[in-house]
């Protein structure tokens, strides 16, 4: 069975006009840029965000339960996104906890259902 992923586009405000001025500013972790293949002629970048591991703040609450050893309970939370302009507008396609890494403020609220409307109209 072919492999498939369920993608979260982001439109960003017509006012944004680089990649970096969407990106969330004074994050905690450093966000890494990647280069899209040339081979792909596609107007974009990869932001990808450090993975950050810690350790389940719920853990010491079920320690207390036990007198034996629990062994490590860790997150980790992976970040990224894919920037493509296409036209004049950038849109994005955030995998793991990639909306995270945008400014809530460049994002073009409701365009789902904006561009879902007009096609229903389009097509009937």
């Amino acid at each position: 069975m072919k492999e498939t992923h369920r993608l979260t586009i982001y439109l960003i405000k017509d006012s944004y006009k680089t990649f970096n001025s969407c990106l969330q500013e004074n994050t905690d972790y450093a966000i890494n840029p990647h280069n899209i293949k040339s081979a792909l002629n596609l107007d974009g970048i990869i932001y990808i965000a450090e993975t950050q591991t810690k350790e389940s703040k719920w853990k010491s609450l079920l320690q207390q339960g036990t007198d034996e050893n629990i062994a490590s309970l860790t997150n980790s939370s992976n970040r990224a996104i894919l920037m493509l302009k296409v036209d004049t507008r950038i849109y994005c396609c955030c995998f793991g906890y990639g909306q995270y890494l945008l400014n809530p403020s460049c994002i073009e609220r409701n365009f789902g259902l904006k561009h879902l409307l007009i096609q229903s109209i389009l097509i009937n």
